[in-house]
């Protein structure tokens, strides 16, 4: 983990800055940075002890404390690789709506490619740990917190105006599981997971609509996907909706804030409260609900 640190400070600094993404493309030096942070991610990969292969989803189960470090140093892994190449599809899908001639498409693909393919990757590994591995995972709020960014990637890229309807459905099917994962946590912040996964859905609904490509007409689609339908009711087989305890707004104290004029003390009571009805991806664990996993104490 110390190490995927270090390389998502470079992605930080040398990759997401202002200057490193131009109209054109990438420059040489942020190209070259790509290439160096995802060898030094590769070779990581190549170096893991085996309960932490979180690349075989076939592996063994092991002991509670293996499965979460293995299901959080995947995650970590995958987002890094996300946020490295995700500026690509951001430009690409800027130029395409904006009618201009792709920047180096060719060599922009193969970002786009490996942004698209991290996004996969985060909804199967948490669907993994919810469903079979680590069930208990479902109490962190982190793990929200990644699907999230791997549903937003992979939305993004539906309203790509190239987008074919077999590729389409093959991004609703991955959302569609981050869905069922949001569904299943059952701590997120002040709101429940079905909250989020309502979130989802609606961002889904509206990122089909804003999409260029015959995708939106494409009645197959809906059938297969019938939350997908405006007139219908999210996943109203399980309903989702229904369950939503705690909608996101905002809560009616902010309306009572001092103004500018009304004069403010150097009180701490005079601090914007943090009792906003909304996200909170604060770590279940460090939260105060600690679990006894039996983890060794020099791993403590």
């Amino acid at each position: 983990m110390a190490e995927i640190g270090r390389i998502v400070e470079t992605v930080s600094t040398d990759v997401l800055s202002l200057g490193s993404v131009s109209a054109n493309g990438y420059s040489v030096k942020t190209a070259d940075t790509i290439n160096t942070c995802d060898n030094a991610l590769n070779v990581i990969l190549g170096h893991l002890p085996e309960y932490l292969q979180f690349h075989d989803s076939n592996r063994t189960i092991g002991k509670d404390w293996q499965e979460i470090q293995r299901t959080h140093l995947g995650l970590t892994y995958h987002l890094t690789k996300l946020m490295m190449h995700r500026p690509a599809l951001v430009l690409v899908t800027l130029h395409s709506h904006s009618g201009e001639p792709s920047p180096n498409m060719p060599s922009l693909q193969k970002s786009i490619d490996a942004a698209i393919a991290s996004a996969k990757c985060i909804v199967d590994l948490a669907h993994q740990a919810i469903f079979t591995r680590i069930q208990v995972i479902q109490n962190d709020a982190s793990v929200a917190s990644f699907v999230m960014s791997a549903c937003v990637t992979l939305l993004y890229n539906v309203i790509e105006p190239s987008v074919t309807s077999t590729y389409a459905k093959d991004i609703f099917s991955h959302v569609e599981r981050a869905i069922h994962c949001l569904d299943k946590m059952d701590h997120v912040g002040p709101t429940t997971g079905k909250a989020l996964s309502v979130d989802v859905m609606k961002c889904a609904k509206d990122a089909l609509m804003l999409s260029n490509s015959d995708i939106r007409f494409d009645h197959a689609m809906i059938d297969e996907f019938p939350w997908l339908n405006f007139n219908s009711d999210p996943i109203s087989d399980q309903n989702l909706a229904a369950d939503v305890q705690h909608p996101l707004n905002f809560d009616a104290q902010m309306a009572q804030m001092p103004s500018h004029s009304d004069g403010l003390n150097s009180n701490a009571n005079d601090l914007v409260p943090a009792d906003i009805s909304g996200m909170n991806y604060l770590s279940y664990w460090l939260n105060g609900n600690v679990f006894d996993f039996g983890i060794p104490e020099d791993l403590n």
